[in-house]
């Protein structure tokens, strides 16, 4: 049993031992509780098993453009700005603008102690 699970380990830790980089798009928000996708993105930054082509931001846990801000300073602060941050979507693909904005004090900008609960209504457009 064990040389099967040695042989096991070895074929899918392979392409790690001849030097190759899993090739990696980011796609989510920048956001989530206390930075944990801010976290998540540094790791795979920083691994010498992957190569992050780039980070594509949607409106999450708080709104895109605010995302984007955030991620591209935390690659200014870990010395990678070389990867490039594409802005993604600002409203969710399953719910209508309406929907959207009926849900926004449940969402950013509300949620966090001290921000001003107007803050992410610029993003909506004007009727």
């Amino acid at each position: 049993m064990k040389p099967v699970l040695s042989a096991l380990l070895a074929l899918a830790l392979c392409p790690f031992a001849v030097g190759e980089k899993r090739l990696v798009i980011v796609d989510q928000d920048g956001s989530g509780p206390g930075g944990s996708n801010q976290m998540a993105m540094m790791v795979l930054l920083q691994s010498p098993e992957a190569q992050v082509l780039g980070l594509t931001m949607v409106t999450g846990n708080a709104w895109r453009d605010e995302e984007v801000q955030h991620t591209l300073r935390m690659l200014e602060l870990i010395g990678r700005t070389d990867v490039p941050v594409v802005p993604g979507a600002v409203f969710p693909l399953v719910r209508t603008q309406q929907g959207t904005r009926l849900a926004t004090p449940l969402g950013a900008g509300s949620s966090r102690p001290g921000a001003p609960g107007g803050q992410h209504r610029r993003f909506f457009p004007q009727p």
